[in-house]
């Protein structure tokens, strides 16, 4: 798991050296020299297989789209939705944000905060709760970022807005609640 959250992260194999300067401690430089050495080993073997992982198809997307960025070329592209984005790590968001510079797609995240549990793997819930600063859009965006609740009765035949209101403040996003009950939709400002 160690290899895969180090390519999640952007890391290769010339960070092993930047990484070992960086500590003094002994344990720490004995497992990354062990985990370089099963690195290389793995991406040897990928490259002997002909075959790619998927940390790998993620930043190697994102460079051809940083390419194309380079080129001056625009993608054309009219919404890019990424959804479960409260669990996003910063290697699928370096791939949505070149995708966001290589087009005029409208960016729009969809998740909900409160159920962000990948961090072990790589997520990172900044991403979302400072999803314009992070994305480059501060004072105008071309970006949304929606949580979206769906709510249920939970047997009760009614729900109640203001009281889910007045138990939850924001300070990012529009949010949005589907109420089952009367099969509605309604904005929280």
């Amino acid at each position: 798991n160690f290899i895969r959250n180090f390519k999640v992260n952007g890391y290769d194999e010339d960070d092993f050296a930047v990484l070992n300067q960086k500590t003094d401690n002994v344990r720490t430089k004995l497992f990354l020299e062990i985990s370089q050495a099963c690195y290389l080993e793995y991406k040897k073997w990928l490259i002997e297989n002909h075959a790619v992982d998927f940390e790998d198809m993620i930043n190697e997307s994102a460079r051809v789209l940083n390419n194309v960025k380079e080129m001056k070329q625009k993608l054309d592209f009219k919404y890019l939705i990424v959804d479960e984005y409260q669990d996003i790590s910063r290697q699928r968001f370096d791939l949505v944000k070149a995708f966001s510079e290589v087009t005029s797609a409208k960016v729009m995240a969809v998740g909900d905060d409160w159920q962000s549990i990948y961090a072990f793997s790589g997520s990172d819930i900044t991403l979302f709760t400072k999803f314009e600063e992070k994305m480059g859009y501060e004072g105008g965006c071309n970006c949304s970022i929606n949580v979206i609740w769906y709510c249920t009765c939970s047997g009760t035949g009614f729900f109640d807005r203001q009281l889910f209101i007045s138990h939850y403040r924001w300070n990012y996003g529009r949010r949005y609640v589907f109420n089952d009950c009367n099969r509605e939709w309604f904005g929280l400002e």
